[in-house]
Order: C-alpha cells, then sequence, then structure tokens
C-alpha cells in the first residue's frame, strides 16, 4: 500500500519539483523557487552582461511542458518580438534539436540559457545580428 501512495502522481510531480528547487537553491541562491498551482515557479534576477545591469527573470514549468520564461520590467526586451512566442516568453532552444524531459535540469540549461539569450539581445541591438545560432523559425510562434 505505501508504495501506491509514494509512487502516486501527485507524489511523482512534488519530488520532481522538490529537486528542482534544491538544484536551483542550490546554483542560483538568489531565485525565489515555489510550487503555485502544480507549477514550479522560479523568480530571480540575472546580470549576464554587468553587475550593474539585472534583469527581473521568471520560470514557469509544468510537468511533462518545457519551462516558460519571462524576463520582467525591461520594456527594450518586452517590446522585442525576437526569439519570442506570442505570449512574450522567451524561445531559449528549438525543439527539433533538444526535447525537454522531466529529467532535465533548469538549473543547468534554462537559466544559462536566459543569460545567453540575454546577452545575444543585447549583441543584436547593437550590431543587428544574433550573437548565436539561430534555428530556423517564425518570429513570435
Amino acid at each position: 500500500m505505501a508504495n501506491k501512495y509514494f509512487f502516486g502522481k501527485n507524489n511523482f510531480e512534488r519530488s520532481v519539483f522538490y529537486l528542482q528547487k534544491i538544484r536551483i537553491n542550490k546554483h542560483f541562491p538568489n531565485f525565489n523557487v515555489t510550487l503555485k498551482n502544480n507549477r514550479l515557479v522560479c523568480n530571480g534576477y540575472l546580470n549576464p552582461i554587468s553587475e550593474n545591469e539585472s534583469y527581473h527573470v521568471r520560470i514557469n514549468y509544468k510537468l511533462n511542458n518545457e519551462p516558460q520564461v519571462w524576463i520582467l520590467g525591461s520594456d527594450e526586451i518586452n517590446k522585442c518580438a525576437k526569439h519570442k512566442y506570442k505570449d512574450g516568453s522567451l524561445c531559449l532552444f528549438y525543439p527539433k534539436e533538444f526535447k525537454w524531459k522531466n529529467s532535465c535540469n533548469i538549473h543547468e540549461t534554462i537559466i544559462p540559457w536566459i543569460a545567453e539569450w540575454i546577452v545575444c539581445f543585447k549583441y543584436w541591438k547593437k550590431y543587428g545580428e544574433w550573437g548565436a545560432l539561430e534555428a530556423p523559425h517564425r518570429e513570435n510562434k
């Protein structure tokens, strides 16, 4: 009987979210990680370019889905449609080349990719080119 409860869907979700939370907090202690409405919600600040320029990041992750990422409070980024979905979330990877799985770690993939996206965005604003390889896709998917 105990196995039924331990391996139930809700407990599996909680254990995945709990492991994500522990890993994110260990590697990015300035991130606040909570569980809301069966989603892992991470809020934190990244400053990949300089310590004087921080970006407020929100990550929403629902099991069996790709994490969604927004940069909050930056008019410059929010007005830009480049490498973003219709809801304003960032396009961080090409799903045909990388398939998100529940076993993927947000602290090893998504958060560093957000930092890279910000650097590429700043490069694009300055030089008109995205500073990394781009997969073929339409803007504002």
